[in-house]
C-alpha cells in the first residue's frame, strides 16, 4: 500500500507537469490578441484534435457550413463546431495504413473512404450509420446529394450508389457483403476518374481521361437518375482540379436559374460551362498548370496556378481585375477583403477592390489552411491537430458565400427620436 501511495505521488505531479507543458506550447504557437487585432482579426476559438503527435499528422481540414473536420492520415477524424469551437465527437474510421482521400458532407452525414470501404456517420455525433463497399478502387473523394453517393474509380467508371438502398441493407445487416446491391449505375470512362464528382441532383458531372489523345480528358455530364449523358467537354490536357460548380440567377426572360461549372486543365486552361448544355461561357489562360479548385465567392472567381501567383476573375466574363504574384494559398473573403498565404507562411489581406496588400503577419506553424468559399471564417491548424479559427473583428455573425439563406434573420427596430409626441395632426 505504501508503495502504491509513494508511486502516485510521484506519478500525478508527471501529469501535471506534462498537461502544463502541452498547454504551454498550444499557448506559445498561438498569435496573440495584440497582433491580430493590429490587422483587424480576433480569435473566435482555438482547440486541440484527436491525433498521435508521435506518429500521426493531419491530412485534411475539411469545412462545411456548420462544422470543421480535422482527419489524419492515420484515419481518426474531429469534428468541431464552426463557431464555438465545442468538440463534437472523434471516430476512428478505418485502418490507419488504408489510402483514404478528404471528407465529404451533405445536410446528415459525413463520409470517408477508407481503402475499398466508404464509412458513413452522424456529422453531428460521430454515430456509424453504415459502411459499404466500392465496387472498384477509389479514386476520388465521394460526393452525395439527397438520394444517391456518386465516387470515381482508378478503372474510369463513376458509380452511383442508391442511399435508400444502402440504409435497408444496413438495417438487415447485410452490408457491406452485399454491397453490390447499393449500386444503382455504373457509368464508364476510357481512363481513370481524375478529380471528386459534383452533383446537383439532377445531374452529376465527372472528369476523367479521354481516348482521342494520350494526354486529353474530359467532363461528363450524367442524368442521376437515368445514367443518361448529357455531354461530353473534350480539352487537350488532363482536368488537373476539383470542379468548382455554382448556380446563378435566371437571365432576363429566363425561368429556371442555370448551373455553370468552373473547371481548370494542366495546358493552363481555365474553362466556364453552362452545367446543363454544355455550352461554352469563356476561356481564360493562367500562364501555369492548376491543381488547386476554382473559389466562386460572389462575382469573383479566384484561381491559384502552381507557383503563378493568385488571380482575380470576373466570373461571369472571365476578364482578369488583378494578380497577385507572390500568394500561394487562398484562406477566405470577407466583403472587402481577401486572406490568403505566402511561400513563407504569412497571412496576407489583399484588398479585395484591386488586390493591394493591406496586412501581413506570419504564421508558420499553422500550415494546414482550409480554402474556405463556405464562410468568411479563417480556419487554420498545425500538422499535430492544434486548430484555430479567426474572422474578421466586428464580424460576430457568419457570412455565408454559398447559403446566404443560413444566415440569422436579425429584428429590425425602430430608430430612436429625441422629439416627444403631441398626440395633434400636423397643420398643412
Amino acid at each position: 500500500m505504501f508503495l502504491n501511495r509513494m508511486f502516485l505521488l510521484i506519478l500525478i505531479p508527471v501529469l501535471l507537469c506534462g498537461a502544463q507543458t502541452g498547454f504551454a506550447q498550444h499557448v506559445s504557437v498561438l498569435p496573440s490578441e495584440d497582433l491580430l487585432g493590429r490587422f483587424g482579426i480576433t480569435r473566435m476559438w482555438w482547440s486541440q484534435a484527436t491525433i498521435d503527435p508521435s506518429r500521426d499528422r493531419v491530412a485534411f481540414l475539411v469545412v462545411d457550413e456548420e462544422n470543421v473536420y480535422v482527419q489524419t492520415k492515420g484515419g481518426a477524424v474531429t469534428a468541431f463546431d464552426s463557431e464555438s469551437g465545442k468538440r463534437l465527437w472523434s471516430a476512428q474510421l478505418g485502418r490507419p495504413d488504408q489510402p483514404r482521400f478528404a471528407l465529404t458532407t451533405n445536410e446528415n452525414l459525413a463520409l470517408v473512404v477508407s481503402g475499398t470501404l466508404i464509412h458513413a456517420v452522424d456529422r453531428w455525433t460521430g454515430e456509424l450509420m453504415w459502411r459499404v463497399k466500392v465496387p472498384g478502387p477509389p479514386s476520388t473523394s465521394p460526393e452525395l446529394d439527397s438520394r444517391n453517393v456518386y465516387i470515381g474509380t482508378i478503372d474510369g467508371s463513376i458509380y452511383a450508389l442508391s442511399l435508400e438502398r444502402i440504409e435497408a441493407l444496413w438495417d438487415k445487416n447485410r452490408l457491406p457483403q452485399w454491397s453490390q446491391s447499393a449500386v444503382l449505375w455504373r457509368y464508364k470512362t476510357t481512363r481513370e476518374v481524375s478529380v471528386p464528382p459534383v452533383s446537383n441532383g439532377a445531374m452529376v458531372l465527372a472528369a476523367s481521361g479521354s481516348g482521342s489523345g494520350a494526354r486529353a480528358s474530359a467532363l461528363y455530364s450524367i442524368s442521376t437518375l437515368r445514367r443518361e449523358l448529357r455531354f461530353q467537354f473534350e480539352t487537350n490536357a488532363p482536368i488537373s482540379a476539383p470542379l468548382a460548380v455554382i448556380q446563378e440567377e435566371p437571365a432576363p426572360g429566363e425561368d429556371e436559374p442555370t448551373w455553370f461549372v468552373y473547371m481548370a486543365s494542366q495546358d493552363f486552361n481555365v474553362y466556364c460551362l453552362n452545367a446543363v448544355t454544355g455550352t461554352l461561357r469563356w476561356e481564360f489562360i493562367s500562364g501555369m498548370p492548376i491543381h488547386l479548385a476554382p473559389h466562386v465567392i460572389d462575382e469573383q472567381l479566384f484561381l491559384l496556378p502552381s507557383h503563378g501567383g493568385l488571380f482575380c476573375l470576373a466570373r461571369r466574363s472571365g476578364l482578369e481585375r488583378w494578380w497577385r504574384a507572390e500568394i500561394t494559398g487562398f484562406v477566405a473573403a470577407t466583403p472587402l477583403h481577401v486572406y490568403a498565404s505566402d511561400a513563407r507562411g504569412n497571412l496576407v489581406t489583399l484588398s479585395r477592390e484591386d488586390g493591394a496588400v493591406v496586412g501581413s503577419f506570419p504564421l508558420r506553424q499553422f500550415d494546414v489552411r482550409y480554402a474556405n468559399a463556405v464562410t468568411d471564417r479563417m480556419f487554420l491548424a498545425t500538422s499535430t491537430g492544434l486548430v484555430m479559427c479567426l474572422r474578421e473583428s466586428g464580424r460576430e455573425l457568419p457570412l455565408y458565400h454559398k447559403r446566404p439563406e443560413l444566415r440569422p434573420i436579425l429584428p429590425d427596430f425602430a430608430p430612436e427620436t429625441s422629439e416627444e409626441p403631441t398626440g395633434e395632426p400636423d397643420q398643412p
